[in-house]
């Protein structure tokens, strides 16, 4: 492979990671504690993305966005950034990175959420239950969905206009169909708040659907076609959990780096101890290795490769280095790294989930086992 980073995306980078020190930054503290912010606040930072340019920076103009050309390899330059702060704050730039539904989300004026899971349906897709049964040019959707995130806010109020349902649309087939409901339409109910370990600021519910009353024209595509457009999607959520990870390793390792350069112990700096230089050298391997499978992945999925095995690889790695390295920053840091006045532990809390959404990580090697063998003996494995 023979690629190089174009300089506009490294530009781009460059004013994201700004962004999120000079207005980010201040906030998670407040963020962490409060699990939300003003409504002005957040205006304040949406307007203040939009005027840097990276709201919705390759979306087109006319619908909000920054019209630049899209690139897969720019969006996950900007995700890397993201994954050193607030898991909430994550949406304030590259918005709009997987095409926003409607024009609307991605010029700041409609936020949408997306729901698959259910309570007996995680990594199985297949085994949703929620349906849709097709009454004239309406459809009425029955079922229930959980752990769907980006509803409400924490404090109850809503945090959303509209969501993508998937339910089963031919029983049989077990074919999956995707609908737009939106928020506040009779028999759709938003149900309790399922608190998490950790991303304080989003807000985890579960959602009830009673002969709930949608038009054909919401539906998304031909039928059945839920299950495949969930997965392309899925293939960049993917990615984007190895980008953040690899953001959050460097920032725990960057902190690493300066205590153990003056912090003094007995006499000496902490950075003279090998046990301390072997932490640092290990993340520091790691990390790096992890964001150059990441960037190859995004690289390929610009030249339209088949990066499934990449994608399954970067979630792995990813979501597993961000809590080793935040793990190392607690040690090294010693009885302060355990408190909340220092970050480690939110990211370790973050990123503990990313181990298991989106796929878990034991769903992950079995799919990269199963392709390997596939290409190996040219028939599908079960």
């Amino acid at each position: 492979m023979d690629f190089e980073i174009p300089y506009e995306y490294k530009a781009m980078q460059k004013l994201a990671a700004q962004f999120v020190e000079d207005e980010l930054r201040p906030l998670e503290k407040e963020m962490e504690e409060n699990e939300d912010l003003p409504d002005e606040t957040w205006e304040r930072l949406r307007n203040r993305s939009k005027e840097l340019g990276l709201w919705a920076p390759f979306d087109p103009e006319e619908e909000g966005g920054g019209g630049m050309p899209h690139s897969y390899l720019a969006h996950i330059l900007l995700c890397e950034v993201m994954g050193s702060t607030c898991v909430v704050f994550r949406g304030l730039v590259g918005h709009g990175g997987r095409r926003a539904v409607s024009s609307e989300v991605a010029a700041g004026e409609g936020r949408a959420f997306a729901a698959m899971t259910e309570p007996d349906a995680g990594s199985d897709q297949k085994a949703i239950k929620t349906t849709a049964v097709r009454d004239g040019d309406e459809w009425v959707i029955n079922g229930v969905k959980h752990l769907i995130s980006g509803v409400t806010w924490p404090s109850g109020r809503p945090a959303a206009d509209y969501g993508v349902v998937y339910a089963i649309t031919d029983k049989e087939a077990r074919r999956i169909t995707p609908f737009i409901v939106k928020v506040g339409t009779p028999g759709f109910t938003i149900g309790r708040r399922q608190k998490m370990m950790g991303t304080r600021g989003v807000s985890v519910s579960e959602l009830y659907f009673d002969d709930c009353r949608v038009p054909d024209a919401n539906r998304i595509g031909g039928e059945g076609i839920g299950l495949s457009q969930f997965l392309t999607i899925l293939g960049l959520a993917r990615l984007e959990i190895g980008a953040w990870g690899v953001g959050a390793a460097q920032y725990c390792l960057d902190r690493c780096i300066d205590y153990s350069a003056h912090r003094v112990t007995f006499g000496q700096l902490l950075a003279t101890r090998q046990a301390i230089q072997w932490m640092l050298a290990d993340s520091w391997i790691e990390t790096e290795t992890t964001r150059w499978l990441v960037y190859r992945t995004a690289w390929g999925m610009d030249q339209d490769e088949d990066c499934r095995l990449g994608y399954s690889a970067c979630k792995i790695l990813g979501s597993e280095l961000a809590c080793r390295v935040a793990d190392r920053a607690i040690q090294i840091h010693g009885g302060l790294g355990y408190t909340t006045d220092l970050p480690f532990e939110r990211v370790y809390r973050d990123f503990r989930g990313s181990q298991i959404y989106e796929g878990a990580t034991e769903i992950h090697k079995f799919l990269i086992a199963r392709m390997l063998l596939e290409q190996r003996l040219g028939r599908r494995i079960v």
